[in-house]
């Protein structure tokens, strides 16, 4: 059983994927280590992204839209969306266009895998990265599964492995994260509902998702994702009210979403931790680096993490096997990452610490929301500058 690599990839996520596929075609040892049986199951996402063309409007500078929309074929698509309908805390209703597409996540993740091993590319699911030991030009990483168990030299390493990173923690990499910048989200995928295919629905107010908000993600047919996010240092912990109850409440409550979802009934539910600071203190040092939620790239006023992950993938893919041929330096990798969603990932963070001064208070929001109107709600979740 070969133990030598190139470059491992821990996890297997859209981001690991990514950069898996994009190593594939340079003649390197690639391994890519996921800790699940079947790669992209379960799906722990809203599966919501934008259109090719909506997202190159948010990006108009992007040097990688055209390359990660490549690796989305259409049967990866549940469905197509035109609309974002945001309410009020006292349900007011803005309404604006947006094309975004709902992706079956799982299809999406195991397609881009089948295309990525047949080429130089092994795979172990089912396995854990037990630990790591660097040394300095490789790492000795420890792993367990049912494919493999033993130590794998590997030359650089890639963290894929969502939030909060095992790798970075294991490299010494600092996040500069504190318990605002981390939301746990919950979600269910409901059959049964009754809402409108066309329109993504997100919902605010304290009663349902303190200084958060919740989802209504239309998959086609009858089906749709349902749930919410709530940051760390917002949780009533005195109220013991976990954010399951909330989402439970929200379901059945809310004088809006209860009617669209009076007759649904549940196919699975998951849970997440959410990285909503930005851009992680350190993406990069010595031979590793991250990419995906591991970095933080989630846009934060949001939550969409999809074309964000497959663009770092895209990035760490052809640096490294740069890196690898001796032609360019890792050091240059979180320049890269910045250079290209940098901006819009900073920005999506000063919007969302604007919004915790006024959603504290459901009346003040209110208000707020008024005064901007639908351009400003527009501008805001589009994550573009409102001057």
């Amino acid at each position: 059983m070969k133990s030598e690599f190139d470059v491992l990839v821990v996890g297997v996520g859209v981001g690991g994927a990514t950069t898996g596929f994009f190593l594939s075609s340079q003649n390197i040892d690639v391994l890519m280590v996921e800790k699940k049986k079947i790669v992209g199951s379960p799906v722990r996402c809203g599966e919501f992204i934008p259109t090719q063309e909506s997202l190159k409007k948010m990006l108009p500078n992007s040097k990688y839209i055209e390359k990660i929309y490549s690796l989305i074929p259409e049967k990866v698509v549940s469905n197509k969306t035109k609309w974002i309908r945001f309410y009020s805390p006292s349900n007011k209703c803005f309404e604006f266009k947006f094309d975004g597409l709902v992706l079956k996540r799982n299809l999406l993740e195991q397609w881009i895998v089948e295309e990525t091993l047949k080429r130089n590319v092994y795979l172990y699911t089912s396995s854990l990265v037990k630990s790591i030991k660097d040394r300095g030009k490789f790492s000795l990483v420890l792993v367990e599964g049912s494919q493999f168990s033993g130590v794998v030299k590997a030359g650089i390493v890639v963290g894929a492995d969502g939030f909060p990173s095992k790798i970075a923690e294991w490299y010494g990499l600092k996040t500069g994260y504190g318990l605002s910048d981390v939301a746990f989200a919950v979600q269910k995928v409901l059959t049964g509902v009754d809402v409108e295919k066309d329109v993504v629905e997100m919902f605010s107010g304290n009663n349902y998702a303190p200084k958060g908000y919740a989802w209504i993600i239309p998959k086609g047919d009858d089906t749709a994702n349902v749930g919410l996010g709530i940051r760390l240092n917002h949780f009533k912990v005195a109220h013991k009210i976990s954010v399951v109850e909330y989402l439970n409440h929200f379901i059945k409550k809310h004088p809006i979403a209860s009617k669209r979802l009076s007759k649904a009934k549940t196919l699975n539910f998951t849970a997440k931790l959410v990285p909503v600071g930005g851009i992680v203190s350190e993406t990069h040092k010595n031979n590793v680096v991250l990419v995906g939620d591991a970095a933080g790239l989630v846009l934060a006023v949001n939550g969409s993490g999809i074309p964000t992950a497959m663009i770092s993938g895209c990035i760490a893919g052809e640096l490294i096997a740069e890196h690898v041929k001796g032609n360019l330096d890792l050091n240059v990798y979180s320049n890269l990452l910045k250079q290209e969603i940098g901006k819009i990932l900073g920005r999506s963070v000063t919007f969302r610490k604007v919004a915790d001064i006024f959603m504290g208070s459901d009346k003040l929001f209110d208000f707020i929301l008024k005064i901007v109107g639908v351009k400003g709600v527009s501008k805001v979740l589009k994550c573009e500058s409102l001057f």
